[in-house]
């Protein structure tokens, strides 16, 4: 990296650097992560030319994290090979073994870790950082890494080790004193706070919380942030069986993922949507949802998560197919309590299909994993599956006991449904045994529960009604918005776009024009001298060939390459400047160091001299900005005197709207007569003999100085070199 000018211009710099780093981290947090990408690819250019290390460290390590959450956006581990590449570039640097410089890296490398789904990894990373800040004694940082912590052991399914971390990271929060530029904080530690308690099932304290969150990550334009508080409120809102508010936070937090393209959150959305509208007994939809999840975002989803898709998904097209899918997955994973479940699941299906002697082995194995586990979601199933199997197989007492036991557990869950098959079963149970009072009593209280639950299937099947209803409606004002906003934008974009595009129409009429006289002259010349010769051959050598044959072949050969470089030149000229490439901030210098690079070979060759005194950084199109340099450059070595080293010269000039530049050489120089027509394509000065080249070269660079909005020109004498020069505005 090279020092700083002086100190007011390394004082501008530092200004200029802050802000686009700034700006990177604003679109980071928006998730607006192409424009992040971007701006901070300037904002290290510009701090390794100017020699700012420092916040080209922090650029690296922005970068870093932008990559990661690109690979977890669109689950592309290309992205977080880039990331640690980054990552071991700042390690490189000589003052990264700094405390907070140390910190940052664990930090960001953590958070790689974490997006690739190492989640060990994730909290080694984390946990180094973590102690790193507590022995430097940097607090804020020790706040932020407690949530991470918490972060990776929840992923890690330590639902009490998380809790720990994250209360440990909020009672610190409270205790720190807070400021405007700690709001950030607060989200992070709230937020972390607020999934371990969904996790604990605390929803009213995570209610609140992402209650006072949403509005500040609003605020603070934290997209991530807020579709965490959305889904939050969601969830709660779903286990309190608000399901039509639930609807609507999902439907929100759905359309922002898809904006943003989070395809994990896409996923979290629709996996949470199927479930309410299992609950609303409206399982074509619920069906809909999972499948579309399965097969579209199958590859973003955790394990554990596949396995509750494939026992949702079982329960509502009762399919054994799916619980053996979630008891195989379950059971490679060791996820013991979801084994216990898939096999309580799984069981109940061939009891239901007959298969006495496979269901009780089935049912037999899941009572003794959900006895060891502890595991009350599923037990009630499992009992009451041994309940019926023992029924079927007369063995009354057995079944009388499982059954009851099965009830027990399905009044603690609060499972309607289960307590009324276990009514159901434990009625027929009684009866056979021949008590038919306590049939009839159990009998009752299942024709009671049984007509309670389809007055709420009903309730909830006009719910559901309200529900599509309501989806439809915001699908139309989400359309109706986007409609509206395409119409805004075209009227804003029109008023300024005339101009440009009228500019556009003539320059395109131009070069229609052009194309024309070439096609009937340059281009048909090649053409017709194939044509000769060809017929020449048809005629005087049918038989045989000899050495005028050869001769003609030659002709042949010499058209076809011409025709060729002709056509190759015509397509590089119309095709020039129609990409949609963003407009950058770049340092001219750092341009025409690229383009020596490029042009290092021909240098090299004719000992070419170029200097480059005191020039702008200017906004323009990267790839087109270096064309132009590099196709001016090459001409004043080209047009060379062949007794004279070339020296080039870049210089510019300012005034109030425009930069001016300048590249001047020591060749050949041009006739004054011959001025204008350099710029018109294919037209030449000099036998291709002399000089090579298809006369392009400098249409091309008219061509790419208009698209900037500017002009070009030549001042030149015969045989006393030439200046070129260019305008491009300043913005």
């Amino acid at each position: 990296m090279k020092p700083a000018k002086s100190a007011k211009a390394a004082a501008n710099g530092l200004v200029q650097l802050s802000a686009l780093l700034d700006t990177s981290q604003a679109n980071f947090a928006a998730r607006n992560l192409k424009k992040a990408l971007t701006t901070t690819q300037i904002a290290l250019d510009f701090a390794r030319q100017s020699g700012f290390h420092e916040d080209f460290f922090k650029g690296i390590v922005l970068l870093a994290r932008i990559y990661s959450t690109n690979g977890r956006y669109l689950s592309d581990s290309g992205y977080f090979a880039k990331a640690h590449a980054a990552l071991d570039e700042a390690r490189k640097m000589h003052f990264a073994g700094k405390a907070e410089f140390v910190i940052e890296i664990l930090r960001a490398e953590g958070e790689v870790f974490f997006n690739e789904g190492d989640f060990a990894a994730a909290r080694r990373s984390w946990g180094a950082a973590f102690l790193k800040a507590k022995e430097n004694n940097f607090e804020k940082q020790r706040i932020q890494l407690l949530a991470a912590c918490s972060q990776a052991e929840m992923a890690a399914g330590n639902y009490g080790a998380a809790y720990e971390f994250a209360q440990q990271a909020y009672e610190s929060w409270q205790a720190f004193e807070n400021t405007e530029k700690d709001k950030f904080l607060r989200l992070d530690v709230g937020n972390q706070l607020a999934q371990v308690l969904i996790k604990k099932h605390d929803y009213s304290r995570a209610l609140e919380i992402s209650q006072e969150l949403l509005p500040l990550s609003r605020e603070q334009n934290d997209i991530e942030k807020e579709l965490s508080a959305l889904n939050t409120m969601a969830i709660v809102s779903g286990v309190k069986s608000n399901y039509k508010i639930a609807m609507q936070y999902f439907l929100e937090a759905l359309d922002k993922s898809e904006k943003i393209g989070y395809r994990q959150n896409i996923a979290h959305c629709l996996i949470n949507m199927g479930t309410i509208y299992a609950h609303l007994y409206n399982y074509e939809d619920a069906l809909a949802r999972y499948n579309e999840v399965l097969m579209r975002y199958k590859d973003t989803l955790q394990d554990y998560t596949k396995v509750v898709i494939f026992n949702n998904v079982g329960n509502a097209e009762a399919a054994m197919e799916y619980f053996e899918k979630a008891l195989e997955l379950a059971a490679e994973k060791d996820f013991k309590e979801e084994v216990a479940l898939a096999m309580a699941q799984l069981g109940r299906t061939h009891t239901a299909l007959g298969h006495a002697e496979k269901a009780l082995q089935i049912a037999g194995e899941a009572q003794t994993l959900l006895e060891e586990t502890g595991t009350a979601n599923g037990l009630q199933i499992n009992l009451l599956n041994l309940g019926d199997i023992y029924f079927r197989k007369n063995e009354l007492e057995k079944a009388e006991n499982f059954i009851k036991k099965g009830i027990e557990a399905a009044l603690k869950l609060s499972d309607d449904a289960g307590q009324i098959r276990g009514y159901h079963l434990l009625s027929s149970v009684l009866k056979a045994k021949g008590e038919f009072e306590a049939a009839l009593e159990a009998h009752l209280i299942y024709s009671k529960m049984q007509e309670d639950f389809v007055k709420i299937q009903q309730s909830r099947l006009f719910l559901d009604l309200e529900i599509k209803s309501a989806v439809k409606e915001k699908q139309k004002e989400i359309e109706q918005l986007t409609k509206e906003n395409e119409y805004q934008a075209l009227l804003l974009e029109k008023s300024d776009q005339i101009e440009k595009q009228n500019q556009e129409l003539i320059q395109i009429n131009e070069d229609l024009r052009q194309f024309a006289y070439v096609a009937s002259h340059d281009l048909k010349e090649p053409l017709r001298m194939i044509g000769s010769y060809v017929q020449i051959l048809q005629r005087l050598y049918a038989q045989h060939f000899d050495a005028d044959a050869n001769t003609y072949f030659g002709y042949i050969t010499e058209g076809v390459s011409r025709m060729n470089n002709l056509l190759d030149a015509l397509l590089k000229y119309a095709t020039v400047g129609r990409s949609e490439e963003e407009i950058e901030e770049l340092d001219l210098e750092y341009i025409v160091e690229v383009c020596k690079i490029n042009l290092q070979v021909l240098i090299k060759e004719t000992g070419a001299v170029i200097r480059a005194e005191n020039l702008p950084r200017i906004f323009a199109p990267r790839s087109l900005l270096i064309q132009l340099i590099q196709n001016l450059l090459s001409n004043a070595i080209k047009f060379r005197k062949s007794d004279t080293t070339p020296e080039i010269k870049i210089t510019a000039r300012e005034d109030f709207t425009t930069y001016t530049i300048t590249v001047s050489d020591n060749g050949i120089g041009i006739n004054p007569d011959h001025q204008e027509r350099i710029f018109v394509i294919f037209q030449r000065l000099h036998p291709r003999a002399q000089y090579e080249g298809t006369g392009i070269g400098l249409a091309i660079c008219q061509k790419i100085v208009q698209r900037f909005g500017g002009n070009i020109w030549v001042e030149s004498e015969e045989g006393q070199g030439a200046r070129f020069s260019f305008t491009i505005p300043k913005s």
